[in-house]
Order: C-alpha cells, then sequence, then structure tokens
C-alpha cells in the first residue's frame, strides 16, 4: 500500500497536479482532495515526479 501525502506549506501551487491528473488530485469546496483511488500507481508517480516543490511525496 503506498501513501501519499501533500505538504501544504511546501506547495507552490503550480497547478501540475490539478491539470495533470484531475481525477486524483481536485479542489472541492476550497480544499485539496488526493482520491489515490482514481488511478494507477504509475500514472501518480508520474505526478508526483512532476511536482516543482517537492510537497507531494510518495511512499510504500
Amino acid at each position: 500500500m503506498n501513501n501519499l501525502s501533500w505538504d501544504e506549506k511546501t506547495c507552490q501551487h503550480a497547478g501540475n497536479c490539478v491539470k495533470g491528473l484531475p481525477s486524483v488530485f481536485r479542489i472541492e469546496n476550497g480544499q485539496f482532495v488526493i482520491d489515490e483511488s482514481a488511478a494507477s500507481l504509475e500514472e501518480i508517480k508520474k505526478i508526483v515526479d512532476s511536482c516543482p516543490s517537492g510537497a507531494l511525496k510518495l511512499q510504500d
């Protein structure tokens, strides 16, 4: 099982995650929502790797 996390203080709000994989990363009622079940691990890893601030982390 993987653990996907987001650090609000580190985030630069570049939007790579929301634009790149909106099924997983989205804003609802002003809150950042992550739904790991909405995409494959490979797709999620690609977005995590593209995060310019490193705010997204994926751990085993």
